[in-house]
């Protein structure tokens, strides 16, 4: 069952990668310049939005390493926003997932994947697009 379910895993990781790098030389970091771009923010209705990747829900027995710094390159065009890489969990061991661009969501922003402590272990969410609220 857990190989079964680490083929699907690497399959679809396979299909992930190779949609996000057309068009762009590296996953590393698609762009530079995160500082003009509202980091996080939609600001481009004409683009696909992007979707986390089904992160696998194995608990890890120990929090995540720090997180790395990206190297963030030129960005893509306008409408692009930056989302950090991220530590994930598989195979009783972390692998970091570097950061990219994506385009940007209207009216949301990006909510990174991030790691939660529960009773048995750590816990990584995905990451999602949240609607702008006003405060």
């Amino acid at each position: 069952m857990k190989n079964n379910i680490s083929k699907r895993l690497t399959i679809l990781m396979i299909m992930l990668s190779t949609l996000m790098l057309s068009g762009c030389e590296s996953l590393e970091g698609l762009f530079s310049g995160a500082s003009s771009s509202k980091r996080g923010y939609a600001s481009n209705a004409s683009r696909p939005a992007f979707v986390s990747p089904r992160i696998t829900r194995e608990l890890a027995p120990t929090p995540p390493p720090p997180p790395r710094i990206d190297n963030i390159t030129s960005s893509p065009g306008s409408g692009y926003i930056w989302m950090d890489g991220y530590w994930s969990w598989s195979g009783g061991k972390y692998s970091w997932s570097n950061g990219r661009w994506a385009p940007a969501m209207p009216g949301q922003f990006w909510i990174a994947p991030h790691w939660k402590q529960e009773r048995a272990g750590w816990r990584l969410h995905p990451g999602y697009w949240k609607k702008t609220g006003k405060h």
